[in-house]
């Protein structure tokens, strides 16, 4: 479509709205970079940053530099902070870390800093910091409470359940919070069995 004479822009964004992200992505790769920043001119954000990350490295480069810095932001910006983390780590082979965070919004850059802080490859720079915690004496209704407009909906599965300490105690899926009573006790629907691991372990070994 894109080397067709006579194909209008709304026939080429009629096809991209069909094709899924990830076949996107790897069509894309085969395009050349001003064909890539085309494309990713036509996207929806939200498809935009989906396809930016399963990009392989060169393809991201090539749309990184193609497009301008303000739409850049905002494709950025419909990441989740650890995706929009691993595209920083990658920018800054070539523009050094701080120029690479300037790249996002000041909101996001502050969540992206703290995932990178953790060494490429670890849990803690895979691990999202879109959470929901909840004391253990609340009640399902007080948890519904703390969910509601934390995060975005699609980000959070389970609601973790900490002690007053802040330690981590059990973990709860949204479907049996929605089940329970309204003045159920959290610690009584909870998982106490889990699994954890530290931050620094290597993604290999989680």
């Amino acid at each position: 479509l894109l080397e067709k004479k006579g194909v209008s822009p709304e026939e080429l964004e009629g096809m991209l709205e069909i094709v899924h992200p990830v076949d996107l992505a790897f069509i894309l790769e085969d395009l050349d970079a001003e064909e890539k920043a085309q494309i990713f001119r036509m996207l929806d954000l939200e498809t935009a940053a989906a396809v930016l990350v399963e990009l392989d490295d060169e393809a991201t480069r090539e749309v990184v530099n193609g497009l301008e810095r303000d739409h850049l932001q905002k494709v950025l910006g419909a990441m989740s902070p650890e995706d929009a983390a691993a595209t920083v780590r990658l920018l800054a082979e070539e523009h050094g870390r701080d120029a690479a965070l300037d790249f996002l919004a000041r909101k996001q850059r502050e969540k992206v800093k703290d995932l990178l802080h953790y060494g490429e490859e670890t849990a803690g720079s895979l691990m999202s910091p879109n959470f929901v915690a909840v004391a253990e004496g609340v009640t399902a209704a007080e948890g519904l409470k703390a969910l509601q407009g934390a995060v975005q909906a699609n980000t959070v599965v389970y609601i973790y359940v900490v002690s007053a300490a802040g330690l981590l105690k059990g973990v709860l899926s949204i479907r049996a919070l929605l089940r329970a009573a309204p003045e159920t006790k959290i610690a009584d629907i909870m998982r106490s069995e889990m699994v954890s691991v530290p931050p620094e372990m290597d993604q290999e070994e989680v």
